[in-house]
């Protein structure tokens, strides 16, 4: 009477191979020289990487045309945006009657509110 059936031999073979295998995948591959199309792209200049300032159209005062015209293709007048900003700040000032701890902060290139934010420290 044999141990092991055939089939659980076949099993245990094939699993064997199959591990095996595995292994030596994971080992060759660690192994292996990293890719050229890992590393960064010399340019022919000399300079290691090209660098292009931030920039930001809202805060570019230059750009007055370009961000009418942004405007007008959304059938927006300038007129519209100032009554946006008007009911931003009247909203605002209603919200601080509310909350008379009411801190707002406020963006410093675009005077835009960044935090809102009742005052913590000053109590209730």
């Amino acid at each position: 009477m044999p141990i092991f059936s055939n089939s659980l031999l076949r099993r245990s073979v094939l699993f064997f191979i199959l591990a095996f295998t595995g292994f030596l995948a994971v080992f060759v591959l660690s192994r292996a020289e990293p890719s050229r199309a890992a590393a960064p792209a010399k340019s022919s200049s000399g300079s290691e990487r090209l660098s292009f300032p931030n920039y930001d159209i809202r805060t570019d005062k230059t750009a007055f045309e370009k961000l009418a015209g942004f405007r007008s293709s959304l059938n927006r007048r300038a007129s519209e945006t100032a009554d946006a900003r008007e009911s931003m700040a009247r909203a605002e000032k209603a919200l601080k009657e509310t909350v008379p701890t009411l801190k707002v902060e406020y963006n410093k290139e675009l005077g835009a509110p960044e935090v809102i934010a009742p005052g913590v420290l000053e109590g209730r």
